[in-house]
């Protein structure tokens, strides 16, 4: 009846991670890889399961312990340097004029060739900008926050 009570409780904190993880990543435009996360707080469902079923619940409590407080460590390390809406002031930075547009767009992030990062998404923000009446492209590393500046419009054929 005891590890019931605690195992209720204890439901509470892989609940609370999934939520702050995916609504931080909303944040960053979806930038992170989730998964691993989601799979660390499967794992700690799946000892909250085993807590509440066996007699000894000690050593299942500490791996729960170290799972949980690892999840959110790990995503705190790896979060990616900037948002979507922060990019846009290094790039309002980058051309360094008053007179920065940011042209609304149907997609604002592209694909780019793998980063090899198991938890950043392999894509760049993207960003179109109208300075002086003279359009121009820009993407932003959201892991790095360096930023380029695009030839043409990566999405020419919708213009």
């Amino acid at each position: 009846m005891k590890n019931n009570k605690i195992a209720r409780l204890l439901t509470i904190v892989p609940i609370t991670e999934f939520i702050a993880i995916h609504l931080v990543n909303k944040l960053f435009s979806g930038a992170m890889k989730t998964l691993l996360f989601d799979i660390g707080i499967i794992l700690l469902l799946l000892l909250i399961i085993f807590i509440k079923e066996s007699g000894k619940a000690k050593g299942k409590l500490i791996v729960f312990t170290l799972l949980s407080i690892t999840v959110p460590v790990l995503f705190i390390l790896n979060l990616p340097a900037t948002t979507y809406e922060g990019g846009k002031a290094i790039v309002r930075n980058e051309i360094n004029s008053e007179d920065v547009t940011f042209i609304p767009k149907k997609y604002i992030s592209i694909p780019i060739t793998s980063r090899n990062s198991l938890f950043i998404k392999d894509y760049y923000y993207y960003y179109a900008v109208e300075v002086s009446g003279e359009k121009l492209f820009y993407i932003v590393d959201p892991a790095d926050g360096s930023v380029q500046q695009l030839q043409q419009d990566y999405f020419w054929w919708e213009s």
